[in-house]
């Protein structure tokens, strides 16, 4: 039984599948059949692909679509017909001009009906002879007219064997993986594989349904991708909205700051120009003073030299004299200062300008607070330092950099080397508190020294053996400790602390002279003892290398003796503390 017919929009096939994409003219069964690009299966007409060839060349055609490239063992000829859109094309020409031959005689009488089944336009005879025949008796046979008002879904032609002109193709050979008729099956496959057409068809089916379903998955991750892209355009260009107005915002500060500046240079200038123009007035207030006198008593002196005779002369001499020598005395031809006026400076304007010209950036960092341009920063610090050079002289700033190297060093932790607010251990490293809690609290990772507080360590031999070695003396070691208050580097600065005598043993043999002598430069590097803050709330003193405190016991402890394997312990855990035979030299 044939599907139920289904009525298509014509017109929206024909614009959506059925037009060539070059020219835009709908195919037809002449000079524009369609031809598929098996790279993409669009399809183009058989004039404009040659257009293409003849542009790009016989070896290769790209899609005017989707620029896909499809290479060509040959001519045109070589590209495919595309028999679904070709078939489509048959039946709407027909459905637009309702006019089609029977196809089942050689009369070339008008069709009137369609066998929907063997998809053959049948005239009125063919169809009588159809309806009798006991082969397509039962076949689905409509007239012409209803026909073409519905396209075929799907679209059923009768294809015939391109050998054998006459005869349907109906076999598909597994072996070759090609469709053929009766006779070639015979003559050309011999021997081969074959399945009925409609299994093959479904199984091919079934394998590019599951293609598709895998296309179609890349198809979603494209889809999901492109919104992604979608949303991060929206967000590229909001941030660079932002960025603008950040800078803009940044700039203006600057033009501010200049701005500032500027007022603040001016102030000075009319500062510095007030208090000069008032010293000049000053100045020539005072020499036209003098000026005045000098001329009333170069007058009077004119005055007494025509009308005073020679004893009035005489007599007036020595006050005429005095205070000429007094006006000589009053003598201010010269200015207080030399200066020439107000000058202005561009005082580190070179260095500004450069600073300005390198001012701002910008990033595509999610993080922008932590991105520095490094090399750029370097290039302005020399520059920075060329000009502070001229201004200090290389001794000064060296000596200023050096200062600013001791500040970084002692604000730097020198187990991770960042700025994180330092405690100073009493070595005088600075440690942050992250790197004290990791490692060991009260031993400085940098010089392996310790915080103990000040003691004594007195060492003696006594003749006396300890269990396991009863053949040798026995070395007595005491740690004296005073009640004290803690210090920097100790849990809590400025509490007390309560002093205790400690006492412990070691064979005086060789190897435990070499053991005495590395708990010696242990007791140097202050990782004896280390003060802890027990359950009662008190702040006491306790080992942090293992010691024998007993030279026996009634039973077997790690405090007491015999232990074999006590002072090659001891050896390892010194070890870790940094402090090994290599200390002894």
């Amino acid at each position: 039984m044939s599907e139920p017919k289904e009525k298509i929009d014509i017109t929206y096939l024909k614009e959506t599948f059925l037009e060539c994409p070059v020219c835009l003219e709908h195919f037809n069964q002449t000079e524009r059949r369609p031809h598929l690009l098996h790279s993409c299966l669009h399809a183009v007409c058989a004039q404009c692909l040659q257009q293409l060839l003849a542009k790009e060349g016989q070896s290769q055609v790209t899609c005017p679509l989707c620029r896909q490239v499809q290479k060509l063992s040959g001519n045109a000829k070589s590209v495919p017909l595309d028999c679904v859109r070709y078939k489509l094309v048959e039946c709407l020409e027909t459905a637009e001009e309702e006019y089609a031959l029977c196809i089942d005689c050689s009369d070339g009488n008008k069709a009137e009906s369609t066998c929907q089944d063997c998809s053959l336009n049948l005239c009125k005879e063919c169809t009588s002879v159809h309806r009798r025949h006991r082969l397509t008796r039962d076949h689905i046979i409509t007239s012409l007219h209803n026909s073409v008002q519905h396209l075929p879904r799907p679209v059923v032609k009768s294809h015939f064997c391109p050998q054998h002109k006459r005869h349907l193709l109906e076999f598909f050979c597994i072996t070759d993986d090609t469709v053929c008729c009766l006779s070639c099956s015979i003559l050309d496959h011999k021997g081969h594989t074959f399945e009925k057409l409609e299994d093959v068809a479904k199984m091919r089916t079934q394998e590019l349904e599951t293609a598709i379903q895998i296309v179609q998955g890349h198809a979603g991750r494209l889809r999901n991708m492109i919104m992604t892209e979608e949303n991060r355009k929206r967000t590229f260009q909001q941030s660079t909205e932002t960025a603008k107005s950040c800078a803009s915002q940044f700039l203006a500060s600057l033009e501010c700051a200049l701005k500032k500046r500027e007022g603040q240079i001016y102030e000075v200038i009319d500062k510095r120009s007030k208090s000069m123009m008032s010293v000049a007035e000053k100045n020539i207030e005072a020499a036209n003073s003098s000026l005045s006198m000098i001329e009333s008593k170069m007058s009077y002196f004119t005055q007494a030299k025509k009308r005073a005779d020679v004893v009035a002369l005489l007599q007036m001499y020595p006050s005429i004299e005095k205070a000429l020598e007094v006006s000589l005395g009053q003598d201010q031809c010269q200015p207080e200062s030399d200066e020439a006026g107000v000058t202005f400076i561009p005082l580190n304007g070179s260095l500004i300008q450069t600073l300005l010209s390198e001012v701002g950036g910008v990033t595509t960092s999610t993080d922008s607070t932590h991105h520095t341009d490094k090399h750029g920063l370097m290039s302005l610090m020399n520059k920075v330092c060329d000009a502070a050079s001229e201004s200090l002289g290389r001794k000064e700033l060296l000596q200023y950099f050096k200062q600013k190297a001791d500040a970084l060093e002692s604000e730097t932790c020198k187990t991770c080397l960042t700025r994180k607010e330092p405690t100073t251990l009493q070595c005088g490293h600075s440690i942050c508190e992250a790197c004290l809690f990791v490692k060991e609290q009260w031993m400085c990772p940098v010089c392996k020294t310790g915080n103990m507080p000040p003691g004594e360590m007195i060492t003696t031999v006594i003749p006396d053996g300890l269990p396991g070695n009863r053949k040798h003396d026995t070395i007595e070691i005491k740690y004296v400790f005073q009640d004290g208050i803690q210090t920097e580097g100790h849990p809590k600065p400025g509490t007390e602390y309560h002093g205790e005598t400690f006492t412990a043993y070691l064979p005086n043999t060789f190897e435990g002279q070499k053991v005495l002598g590395l708990l010696k430069v242990a007791w140097k590097r202050k990782l004896t003892f280390q003060i802890y803050h027990d359950p009662l709330g008190l702040y006491l003193l306790k080992y942090c290398i293992h010691h024998k405190k007993m030279k026996v016991t009634n039973t077997n402890t790690d405090d007491s003796y015999p232990d074999r394997n006590y002072l090659g312990g001891v050896q390892m855990k010194l070890a870790e503390l940094g402090v090994t035979e290599d200390s002894l030299k």
